[in-house]
């Protein structure tokens, strides 16, 4: 979804956080395994691994819906792990995303998160 974390990059900045600060946030999921890095963690025990991509979207017809998933499931994408979940830089960020998420849906009447999901097929493991 590189439009949340792109708004949240872009909040960031706006309320004056520093490059380096900025620069430590998640700019796309992170974990052991996500899709970014699955083909070449999964290739360390499989001879045969093969990404078949989907391609789907999210549709917000609410700002308050999309901050839910923002703020609750995303963790404002990264940044309370960061700062701590109390930190008031949180809200200035909060606030700033809000507002704009707030601006393109009085436009264009929802707010669209792009969404690439993959299977991995994996074959052959590597100790058979």
């Amino acid at each position: 979804m590189p439009e949340m974390y792109l708004l949240n990059e872009i909040a960031m900045m706006r309320v004056g956080f520093t490059e380096n600060e900025i620069r430590a946030v998640p700019s796309v999921r992170r974990g052991k395994i996500a899709r970014e890095n699955a083909e070449a963690f999964l290739s360390n025990y499989y001879r045969h691994v093969e990404e078949t991509p989907y391609y789907d979207h999210l549709t917000f017809d609410t700002a308050d819906a999309f901050m839910e998933f923002y703020r609750y499931g995303h963790k404002c994408c990264g940044i309370a792990r960061i700062l701590g979940e109390q930190d008031k830089a949180i809200e200035a960020v909060v606030e700033v995303v809000h507002a704009e998420v707030q601006r393109r849906i009085r436009e264009f009447g929802f707010f669209e998160l792009s969404k690439r999901i993959s299977i991995f097929e994996c074959r052959e493991p590597m100790n058979a």
